[in-house]
């Protein structure tokens, strides 16, 4: 009764890993909540600015001027900030850029209150 050669069911099977599994570790668990949180507040601004817009014009193309001005830096920079983020320690990219988007979000909602918005005229 020597110890014959694996089941083939047994053999290449790796044990399961629950979807779950990278929430279980802090840092991860930290970063995918900050990330949640900064595309919650991006979309959040996004959709604040199209409805400005609305309400200053009740043009289409100028509602498609702000999407195309919201998207643009993405679809420009996204390539090139990845190539960086790989080069760099992500924590010292990370920290500053967000901290700039923090500054423009917070001027644009400090616009908002005080009616100090305009849009050129078409």
């Amino acid at each position: 009764m020597g110890s014959g050669p694996a089941p083939a069911s047994a053999v290449g099977q790796q044990p399961r890993v629950s979807a779950w599994a990278p929430l279980q570790h802090r840092a991860f668990r930290m970063l995918w909540l900050a990330q949640f949180v900064s595309n919650v507040g991006t979309f959040m601004q996004g959709i604040g600015a199209v409805w400005v817009m609305l309400e200053l014009h009740q043009s289409p193309a100028m509602v498609a001027l702000v999407q195309t001005a919201v998207a643009l830096p993405v679809l420009l920079l996204g390539i090139p900030a990845g190539a960086l983020a790989d080069l760099t320690d992500r924590r010292r990219l990370l920290l500053p850029t967000q901290g700039l988007r923090l500054a423009a979000a917070s001027c644009g909602a400090d616009h908002r209150p005080s009616d100090r918005r305009t849009a050129p005229r078409s």
